[in-house]
């Protein structure tokens, strides 16, 4: 992935909504950002494949509290949006929306692939 600094695994917890908080940690970031227009807290509240430390001047959109791999915000990121490192913009993250919504296994999956689509097809 063009201008991506890191990819650190991180144990999937696909049943982290059976947590007593109900929190697996997953929290929003550059709240003033246009995609929290089309997505919500809860589609975002997802488990997660690996960590991202996206590129110098990359947004990042969503990360975790509840790794150990340095600072949450910077290095263990799990959506960002990137318009710095190849012409266009580049959504990456490590939740797989398409995968679930198309398996049928996770229904809450529908609220992010539809928040994303959502959101890019807005022009801006």
């Amino acid at each position: 992935m063009p201008g991506l600094r890191g990819l650190n695994p991180a144990e999937a917890d696909f049943w982290w909504w059976r947590l007593p908080d109900g929190d697996n940690g997953v929290r929003r970031a550059a709240e003033d950002h246009e995609a929290w227009r089309h997505l919500t807290p809860r589609a975002v509240r997802r488990h997660y494949h690996g960590l991202l430390t996206p590129p110098p001047g990359a947004t990042g959109l969503a990360y975790t509290d509840r790794e150990t791999e340095g600072d949450p915000a910077a290095e263990q990121v799990l959506l960002y949006e990137d318009r710095v490192s190849a012409p266009g913009r580049l959504l990456v993250t490590t939740m797989d929306p398409v995968y679930r919504q198309g398996s049928r296994f996770t229904p809450g999956a529908t609220q992010l692939l539809l928040g994303l689509l959502r959101w890019t097809a807005v022009k801006s």
